[in-house]
């Protein structure tokens, strides 16, 4: 189905959800707890959409339709006091576990590099 990508994660789920619910039950029935467990996992994947009591199309609408603000902040390097020295460090990290990075620079006063390794 041709949709935007937040509906692709909740379509996925759903037909776990509605399986777990029948084997749970041991009944068919696609109302109540699987409407209810579809409403928990939208609320968990994406916390910043306002979902209240709206029917099962206006949630889909609400969803298409729904475009994230994006904040910006700039941050400034400063440099260091005299006769001190700043240590910057990153690290990024894809899966747990999984492939790491991790860098790291010193600098002094005035910004100069003093050391820096990345790995």
């Amino acid at each position: 189905m041709n949709t935007t990508p937040k509906l692709v994660a909740v379509y996925k789920a759903m037909l776990a959800i509605i399986m777990w619910v029948i084997w749970k039950r041991n009944k068919i029935k696609h109302g109540g707890k699987v409407q209810e467990l579809i409403m928990k996992f939208i609320k968990t994947l994406y916390h910043w959409v306002k979902i209240g009591k709206e029917s099962w199309p206006q949630i889909i609408a609400l969803l298409e339709k729904y475009k994230p603000r994006l904040h910006c902040l700039a941050v400034i390097w400063q440099f260091p006091e005299n006769d001190s020295l700043k240590y910057n460090t990153d690290g990024a990290c894809w899966g747990n576990p999984g492939k790491c990075a991790l860098a790291f620079c010193i600098r002094d006063a005035i910004g100069d590099l003093i050391y820096a390794k990345a790995r």
